[in-house]
């Protein structure tokens, strides 16, 4: 499993890398949609790095099945966090600019992700600090990956509505397009192409919560983690679904 760490990470690296420099330079999406994407890539690229730099030290240790560095640890809980919250904020992102269809293409600073980031970052750092040792998952972390996974579970649904209904008015517009201004017909076409384009993401991202919600319930109540290395092996498995799933984040927004 370790070998397969080794190469699915580079990969994934080099797809977050190249994502997060064509985001950096494109100005077609809205500053809002724009800013929590450049996170979204900057922190799957940081959980992977983080993870195959852990991954190598633990071979170069000689004990694959060791825990690992904290500062790493902490890295990673922080990552798994902030990236299992991001999706939670693209879609109310997604949601505003679909109640505020008439004015958001017009609305260009990103006061709304500055604000969500910054919410999203001390959450991150509060879930870090409430750890406890290596390995080790709290009560607060049950709850809030608990809580997360339970909101992941309908943000498909509305991303689905929401492109649906988008089409449903854009149809409606086409025989009386003198009725809606230019910035208006654009923010519904945006609507519903970004609509399309995010449904697998929120996809992914419940598919990673459901994984980490799993085996943070493992680990708190003592299941499947006796001996040692059994608990290790877990997180190995979920680090290889987690980055696989986010390589499809990436080229999902990619395409």
């Amino acid at each position: 499993m370790g070998v397969i760490e080794l190469i699915t990470h580079p990969i994934i690296i080099c797809i977050s890398l190249i994502n997060l420099s064509i985001l950096i330079t494109s100005n077609i999406l809205h500053p809002n949609l724009w800013l929590l994407l450049i996170f979204q890539s900057s922190i799957i690229s940081t959980f992977e790095i983080q993870r195959w730099t852990m991954v190598l030290l633990k071979f170069t240790g000689g004990n694959i099945f060791r825990p690992g560095d904290q500062i790493l640890q902490d890295i990673s809980l922080f990552t798994n966090m902030a990236r299992n919250i991001i999706g939670h904020i693209l879609l109310i992102e997604r949601m505003l600019a679909n109640f505020m269809v008439r004015k958001y293409e017009n609305w260009r600073k990103p006061h709304f992700s500055c604000f969500s980031l910054l919410i999203l970052f001390l959450f991150s750092t509060l879930n870090v600090l409430t750890n406890g040792k290596s390995w080790n998952t709290t009560l607060i972390n049950l709850v809030s990956n608990s809580f997360l996974l339970f909101c992941s579970s309908f943000e498909f649904l509305i991303i689905g509505s929401i492109g649906v209904k988008n089409l449903k008015k854009y149809k409606k517009l086409l025989p009386n397009t003198e009725d809606y201004s230019l910035s208006e017909k654009y923010q519904l076409t945006e609507n519903i192409r970004t609509s399309k384009q995010l449904a697998p993401v929120f996809i992914c991202h419940l598919i990673n919560n459901l994984f980490y919600t799993i085996l943070t319930y493992f680990v708190y109540f003592n299941i499947a983690t006796k001996p040692s290395y059994t608990q290790s092996l877990c997180y190995a498995v979920l680090f290889v679904f987690t980055s696989i799933f986010e390589g499809m984040i990436e080229i999902t927004v990619l395409t």
